[in-house]
This record gives C-alpha cells, sequence and structure tokens, in this order.
C-alpha cells in the first residue's frame, strides 16, 4: 500500500518532487523523502491517511498550515508549503539530519542531567515562541523533537491544531469536535477529556512528561494501553521523579512535577516561565526552587481525582473511535422530553441511592455521596439521559422492582449498588438493570482501599457508558470537564457537605457551610466545593439570611468556583440566581444559565432557572415551555413542579398552576414551599379559604415570613381586616431584632389597600435587594397597587424589562 500512495504522490506532484522512499514512525501522517526539484533541497513531505483526510476540511486545513508556517525559530522546523493531492493534504518541511529524542532514547536510555537540562530549555523555548504567536503544538513528544548538530528542533507545529480546526462536521476527530488528537503517553488531562478550551499549557504538561523521560528513561506511566495511560494523566499522581533518578537536583525535580500537575492553573503559567527556571537550574547559583504558581503545596498529601473526572474517563476510555460531538453545544431546546407513557430510550438511565451496607447513620453520607457523584458524572456523557438525584433518591429503603422504577422515571435502565466502607477497605456491589425487562446488563464487585474510590467510579462510569454503547449510538461522545486532583479528607468532608446541605433546612444549611468551608481549608482549590457554598448561601438568603448578607458571599463563592473550574454547569447556574434575583442583571443571568445548559444538556436545575429568567423578563411560554423540560427531568422532585406552577401562575394560567401544585404536593405532603406557592395560586384565583386549607399544612419553621403574610392576604380576601393587621404588626416588630422580608410585609397591606404602608416597606425592600422584586411586574399578588404610579417607578429601579 505504501508504494501504491507513493506512486500516487508522485504522479499528482511529479513536476515539484521526486519521492524517493517513505520513512516510519509518522504518527498521524505517512512521511516521504522527497526531493524538491526546484530548489534542489531534500525534504520531507507529510499526507494525511485516508482515515484521518476523510474527515477533514482541506481548505481549513491549509489554512491553519500557512499560519503555522510563519514561525520562524532556531529550535522549530519550519513549514514550508502545503497543499492536496490524491484527494489528501499535504504539507513539507525540511529533512533534518540526525535523529528524533525516541531514537537517541532507544539507543542510550537517560540522558546526563547537564544535557537533558539544555534540551528541555531549547524545546521550552520553542513552545515560548510559537505560544507568543497563538501556535498551541499539542502533541509535544519525543519522536518530534530532532537532534540535529546537538541541538534540539521541533517538528509538526500547528499540525494537531491544523487537524482539529478542519475536522468538518461528521468528521471522526478532532478535540473541537470531542475527540481527543494527540499521543496517549504525553496528553495532558484537558486533552484526553477533550477540552475545546485546551490551551498552551497541555504543551507544558507533555513537555513534563518528556522531560520525565530524558531523565529517568521511561514517560511517568509506561507499559500501558492507551485506554489505560488516559485514565492515568488523569487518575494518577506520578511517582516522584527524585525516587526514580538518584541525586536530581530539587530545583530541577520540583519544575518536572509542577509540569504534571493536573490541574493547568497549577503547572508554570508560560513556557518562558520555564525557560527561566532552566536557566536558574543550570547556572552554579541557580539551587533556590522556582516559585509556585498555585497557591500551595501538594507534598505529603493524599491525591486523588475529584468526582467531576469519572464522566471524563468514561468518555476518554472510547476515545479514539466513533463519531465525534459537534464543536458547540447548541442553545438548548425547550421541547419537553417524551413523558412516562412513552417508550423510554435505553440510553437513558437512573442511578438509584447506593444502599449504606451495615446501617450505620454516620456513613449515610458516604454512600449517599457515591450516589451523587455518579449522577452528576454520568450526567455529563452526552447522548445520555440521567434522572435528576431528586427523583432518584425518592426510591430510597422502597423495594420497587427496577420495571416500574423506568416507568415512573421514564429511563431505560437502572444502576443499583450497595456500599460498606470499613476502616480504610471499600466494598461495593453494583448492576446495571434493563427496565424494560429485569434483565441484569452488567454486575461486579468491588473490594478496594478507601483512597481508591475514584478510580472504582471510573470503572463502574467505564462499564455503564460501555454496556450502553449501542443505544448511545455506537460509541459516546466523551465528556469535556477538567479533572483535578484533590485531597481525599477534602472529598470526605464536602459528602458531609452535600449531605447537610440536601436537607434544605436552616440548621443543615449552615452546617454544609461549616463542613465545605473545612474541605477548603485542606483544598482551597476544590471548586465544587465553593459552588455548594454558593448555593447554601443563596438558600440561607431571604428566609434565614439578610440577602444583603448572603448573596454577596455567594457570588463570590460562585467566581471562586468558576474561576477554579469554569466547566462547571453548577458553578454558572450558582451565579446565574445570584444575577438574577439579587443584581438584577438578567442579561448577566441569562447569560450564565445558557452557559450551564451548554455545558450539561440534561442540568434540569439549570432548566428550573431558566423558566426564572423567561418568566422575571416577561416571557410568560417559554418560562412555562423550560418548566416543562425541568419537570420532566426530574418527575419526583416537587421543586420542579412547584416551578412550574410559578411559572403558569405568573404567565396568568391559574387554573394549570393550581393543577402543577396539586401534583406536587401529591409527592410530598410535608412540603410547606408546595403549600405555600399552591396556596398563593388559590389567592390569585380568590380562594381563600382553600389557600388557607392548604397553608396550614406547612411546618411553622419553614418559609414563616412567607406563610404568615399569605394566611394575611387570605385573611384580608375573607374581610377578616383585623386579623391580617395583627399578622402585618407581628411582622413588623420581629423586623426590629431580626430580617424579615420586607415584601411579605408590604404584600399583606397591599392586600388591606393601604397603598402608603405597601410601598413604605417595598422601598425597605429595594433597599435590603429583597429576591421578592424580581418577580414584582408578574405576581398577581400586586395587582391592588399596580395602578398606583410609584409601582411602575419601582419596576424601572429595580430594572425589569
Amino acid at each position: 500500500m505504501s508504494l501504491d500512495l507513493r506512486d500516487q504522490l508522485q504522479s499528482a506532484l511529479g513536476q515539484s518532487y521526486a519521492f524517493e522512499r517513505e520513512l516510519g514512525g509518522g504518527g498521524m501522517s505517512r512521511v516521504f523523502l522527497a526531493r524538491e526539484t526546484a530548489l534542489g533541497r531534500t525534504v520531507v513531505v507529510k499526507v494525511l491517511p485516508p482515515e484521518l483526510a476523510a474527515g477533514v476540511n482541506i481548505a481549513r486545513f491549509a489554512r491553519e498550515i500557512r499560519l503555522a508556517a510563519g514561525l520562524q525559530h532556531p529550535h522549530i522546523v519550519p513549514l514550508l508549503s502545503a497543499g492536496e493531492a490524491v484527494g489528501l493534504p499535504w504539507f513539507t518541511m525540511p529533512y533534518i539530519a540526525g535523529e528524533s529524542l525516541r531514537g537517541r532514547l532507544a539507543r542510550s536510555g537517560e540522558f546526563p542531567v547537564s544535557e537533558a537540562t539544555r534540551v528541555l530549555r531549547e524545546i521550552a523555548s520553542a513552545l515560548a515562541y510559537a505560544h507568543e504567536h497563538g501556535i498551541v503544538h499539542r502533541d509535544i513528544k519525543p519522536e518530534n523533537v530532532l537532534l540535529s548538530g546537538g541541538t534540539a528542533v521541533v517538528s509538526d507545529f500547528g499540525v494537531a491544531k491544523a487537524l482539529s480546526s478542519a475536522a468538518t462536521p461528521d468528521g471522526t476527530h478532532g478535540t473541537s469536535a470531542g475527540i481527543a488528537l494527540g499521543t496517549p503517553a504525553y496528553m495532558s488531562p484537558e486533552q484526553a477529556a477533550a477540552d475545546p478550551a485546551v490551551d498552551h499549557r497541555a504543551d507544558l504538561y507533555a513537555l513534563g512528561i518528556v522531560a520525565y523521560e530524558l531523565l529517568t528513561g521511561q514517560p511517568p506511566f509506561a507499559g500501558r494501553s492507551p485506554q489505560a495511560l488516559l485514565a492515568a494523566h488523569a487518575l494518577e499522581a506520578p511517582e516522584p521523579i527524585g525516587r526514580r533518578r538518584a541525586g536530581l537536583s530539587d530545583p530541577l525535580a520540583t519544575l518536572v512535577m509542577r509540569c504534571l500537575e493536573k490541574r493547568p492553573a497549577d503547572r508554570p503559567q508560560s513556557a518562558a516561565e520555564i525557560v527561566q527556571a532552566l536557566d536558574a537550574i543550570g547556572t552554579p547559583s541557580g539551587s533556590v526552587a522556582v516559585a509556585r504558581s498555585g497557591s500551595r503545596s501538594r507534598r505529603n498529601r493524599a491525591i486523588a481525582i475529584g468526582a467531576a473526572v469519572l464522566a471524563v474517563i468514561a468518555g476518554v476510555v472510547l476515545a479514539f473511535s466513533g463519531r465525534a460531538a459537534p464543536a458547540t453545544t447548541p442553545a438548548p431546546s425547550l421541547t419537553p422530553v417524551p413523558s412516562a407513557t412513552a417508550p423510554a430510550s435505553p440510553a437513558s438511565l437512573a442511578v438509584l441511592p447506593f444502599v449504606n451496607v451495615g446501617g450505620d447513620p454516620k456513613e449515610e453520607y458516604f454512600s449517599d455521596g457515591m450516589t451523587d457523584e455518579l449522577t452528576s458524572g454520568l450526567s455529563k456523557v452526552a447522548g445520555l439521559r440521567v434522572a435528576s438525584r431528586t427523583s432518584a433518591f425518592a426510591f430510597k429503603g422502597q423495594e420497587i422492582d427496577v420495571r416500574e422504577i423506568g416507568r415512573r422515571l421514564n429511563v431505560g435502565t437502572v444502576l443499583e449498588g450497595t456500599v460498606r466502607r470499613a476502616g480504610t477497605r471499600l466494598r461495593m456491589t453494583v448492576q446495571l438493570t434493563s427496565a424494560s425487562d429485569g434483565l441484569a446488563l452488567w454486575s461486579e464487585r468491588y473490594e478496594r482501599e478507601v483512597q481508591d474510590v475514584f478510580a472504582v467510579q471510573y470503572d463502574i462510569a467505564t462499564a455503564i457508558v460501555t454496556a450502553l454503547r449501542a443505544p448511545l449510538g455506537g460509541v459516546p461522545r466523551p465528556v469535556v470537564i477538567q479533572p483535578r486532583a484533590i485531597d481525599l479528607e477534602a472529598h470526605d468532608l464536602y459528602l458531609r457537605a452535600n449531605f447537610f446541605y440536601e436537607k434544605k433546612t436552616e440548621a443543615g444549611l449552615r452546617r454544609s457551610l461549616e463542613l465545605y468551608n473545612a474541605a477548603l481549608a485542606r483544598d482551597p482549590g476544590y471548586a465544587v466545593a465553593w459552588t455548594g457554598i454558593s448555593q447554601a448561601w443563596a438558600w440561607l438568603a431571604d428566609d434565614w439570611v439578610a440577602p444583603r448578607k448572603a448573596y454577596p458571599q455567594a457570588k463570590a463563592a460562585a467566581l471562586n468556583a468558576l474561576a477554579l473550574d469554569s466547566t462547571l454547569a453548577e458553578a454558572h447556574d450558582a451565579l446565574s440566581v445570584v444575577e438574577l434575583i439579587h443584581a438584577w442583571d438578567f442579561a448577566a443571568a441569562e447569560r450564565e444559565i445558557r452557559r450551564a445548559l451548554a455545558l450539561n444538556p440534561n442540568f434540569a436545575g439549570g432548566f428550573y432557572t431558566l423558566a426564572d429568567v423567561y418568566s422575571v423578563t416577561g416571557r410568560g411560554d417559554s418560562a412555562v415551555a423550560a418548566a416543562l423540560r425541568a419537570r420532566a427531568m426530574s418527575p419526583l422532585d416537587p421543586a420542579f413542579g412547584v416551578k412550574l406552577g410559578q411559572v403558569l401562575e405568573y404567565a396568568g394560567q391559574i387554573t394549570r398552576a393550581i393543577e402543577a401544585h396539586r401534583q406536587a404536593l401529591e409527592l410530598d405532603s410535608n412540603s410547606s414551599l408546595t403549600r405555600l406557592h399552591l396556596g398563593s395560586a388559590l389567592l390569585s384565583a380568590a380562594r381563600p379559604e382553600d389557600a388557607l386549607t392548604v397553608m396550614s399544612g406547612a411546618q411553622p419553621s419553614d418559609f414563616s415570613d412567607l406563610v404568615r403574610a399569605a394566611t394575611a392576604r387570605a385573611d384580608a380576601q375573607l374581610g377578616r381586616s383585623a386579623e391580617a393587621r395583627r399578622i402585618v404588626h407581628e411582622l413588623e416588630r420581629e423586623a426590629e431584632r431580626r430580617y424579615v422580608r420586607a415584601e411579605a410585609i408590604a404584600s399583606i397591606y397591599a392586600s388591606l389597600g393601604e397603598h402608603d404602608a405597601a410601598f413604605r416597606w417595598l422601598d425597605r425592600a429595594y433597599r435590603d435587594r429583597s429576591a421578592g422584586l424580581t418577580w414584582l411586574k408578574v405576581d398577581p399578588k400586586w395587582a391592588p397597587i399596580r395602578s398606583d404610579r410609584r409601582f411602575a417607578a419601582l419596576v424601572r429601579k429595580v430594572g425589569l424589562p
């Protein structure tokens, strides 16, 4: 076949090149030695093989090659020309006499430290120059570094980028399209995850791998399969290089290990920084270790990968075959997902709460946490629909046939499991079952050390994605999430925090904040813990804590999370909530929630927030559609039914709103929030007696101010003005010693027809930045004062469209 292709190329390019022979080791290209007839020089012609070329837009490929051809640097092999022949893109570069780093390593093994330092500096200087010109290599490895006259030169700059940028919509490769390009042994975690936001720091990780290999004779995870290599880059800390090469200086060992940090933010931030560090190391006075760009040392800490990585690996394991995902995620459709009466897609899953074997209630948080992390990770696998956490947890402790669970959640498969943690040992059993016939699709038993918890999650996720390979379209699309190393104790604290957060009580939320902060004290870069803090403060705001105290902390925490990991959909959602109901920056709120849904189209909570954004900005029909989508994704979570009822009420569809709230109440008759909103909808329908009956079942400690205000409004509608005034005066007295929602008091005065008092308290609500003013324009309870000119003025102050 080589002769055939060479003959075809010779025929097509014979006027310009005389092809001599094919060279080996071309990686992503077929490589030929040729003589350029016009100048009489020997060149290398690299041609994309048909299997790669089939998915490439040739014009875009040539354009990217031309950009890379502008690089002129003593340690970069220049690109000379590019074109197309026999339907295949090609490009040329000078022929470099000498051997590659790979050849030298195969011949001699590890390099002397001084020579390795010099070679690494030359590679780093080439990278620094290319990065300054906007070119990221993406495939740094010994095969692409040539030794010419004792000097290192880097080849193939721009080729990986050209391939990714030129991938056609139905191509089979390209990082922007969802498949990781590069060489597994040298790929950074973000490359392996097919992150479209890969930047120059991926090259610095690869340089660290090359440095490790030059100094020890082998890369960190030698001898593993491509899939295992990708998993290792994400899940394992490499053995410290100082253990593999005795006598290595601390500054050099530290620099190499910094390059191998999982998070780009923890590596050196530029190749120029590495050049400077190597210059310091190479001089007699260069004994001082370079400053860390990260905020903390990870020495003597347990290293593990955060829960988000499991979905990355589930996609990455199969990343070198199959069709690619689109380069960008389109704006989320608001078409509701199929109803529970439609056949469930096999590519849909519910992760049931893992059973805490042994029954120790102190370990419940751990089994719940394992469930949550698998749910969160798998929900990011493109093409796989995962039932929400709340809907799945509705079956906790119940013995129900999986076929019935599948019917009620409209999913095709169900994952069940048990967890037992005894000392340092972790025992788990898991089973994936078809919800259509109850047959087991896959099962496994794990017995590991607790410190291997993330590896177990990886194994489970990989097995699930593999088992669902066919319904996912042959090969699942990889997930773009940034893996990172975390402290195991911080992770345990995070799981405990989540356990208390889910209680959604004042005490539970405050305890969750303590635990999230404890996790961050051990690991300040733990992005999901920052997200938890943001969500907890937002829940506390207005009902238990003054908004001016709570929301700024919620926003700061969300921004911290996004600074650490901009791919966290939940963090974008948390920021959207603050922008919407406290900052009243409606454009920013919509931007953030759309970003969240682009990152995770399966995020039911994102559609919940999107429904609010639409409702507040007067797009009632779109709000209802978004809320329907959220409820369909999480049919057993009463909060989504309440949100649907709320936006229906605000869209003027009162009868449908009442029905939605009643359905939510059937799911949880103890929900004070559901009773409050059903009562409000009944008041909008002028049914105060029914409203009082419903709200009488609310717990006194839950949403007390709002429930009491709604009760007073019902009394006002019934003509019991004295009782309504008694309640409002109680709230006013309490407001002197604690935070009370000012708009709740204002709503009572509005129902009594006392405009001046209503606007006095609305002005206070505005000063407090109370969340209730967000719905000022659409909430029916303000109908009694809407005609007052002060109302329109307040709407303008809030900035409502």
